[in-house]
């Protein structure tokens, strides 16, 4: 049988995926509270996506990592992480802020999923051109030790995806199906891309090969 808990929720129109970092301003009287709460005890809070009109039930919890800054009305810039993946079972609003109980989806079912070693090699590839994109001066041999899970997260989180897409990749229960779909979206965002600039030589080119 299943066991909840109850943790504060913090709606974004973000995906986050654990151990990927999550800069926030934390502005709103609410959040303020909640977040100062989290701090003084050590707790973490929930990040569920919300698109401006459906809240998603499948979220990650986050933990306040650093306190970069705050302001003499409260507001703060933090730096928090991503943990573990829940599943919203019933959403509370009886405080000033949100909270929801829990379900964690279980990462022992996901460390055991057996994931192909080329798939994993090409992931592997696919991960580090990619942070390269974001940063070149990035010593990517720190990825090599890197747990097919955590390659998953990685790629989902920095590939360019839509939100839409990333809670998709979230909530898929099967590293192998999170990595084949990641790689597989990735390369039509690369030929897409690809193509676009093409288009536009051409027409650059007015219309000529």
């Amino acid at each position: 049988m299943s066991t909840t808990k109850k943790i504060p929720l913090f709606p974004l129109g973000v995906v986050l995926f654990p151990g990927i970092a999550l800069p926030l301003h934390i502005f709103e009287d609410r959040y303020k509270e909640m977040i100062g709460h989290c701090i003084d005890n050590d707790l973490e809070f929930g990040v569920v996506f919300h698109d401006g009109e459906n809240l998603r039930t499948v979220g990650c919890t986050a933990r306040v990592m650093s306190v970069l800054k705050t302001y003499e009305d409260g507001r703060m810039d933090i730096i928090s992480e991503g943990e573990k993946r829940f599943r919203l079972a019933s959403f509370l609003d009886d405080k000033s802020y949100y909270e929801g109980d829990v379900e964690f989806l279980s990462e022992e079912q996901l460390d055991g999923d057996k994931v192909n070693a080329e798939l994993l090699q090409t992931a592997r590839a696919l991960l580090k051109k990619t942070i390269l994109r974001l940063d070149a001066s990035y010593d990517t041999t720190r990825l090599d030790d890197l747990s097919a899970r955590e390659v998953s997260y990685m790629i989902a989180a920095n590939a360019g995806f839509s939100a839409a897409n990333k809670q998709q990749l979230l909530e898929l229960m099967s590293i192998t199906e999170r990595l084949k779909m990641a790689i597989d979206w990735a390369d039509k965002l690369v030929k897409k891309a690809t193509d676009a600039v093409h288009r536009n030589g051409i027409i650059s080119k007015n219309g000529k090969h």
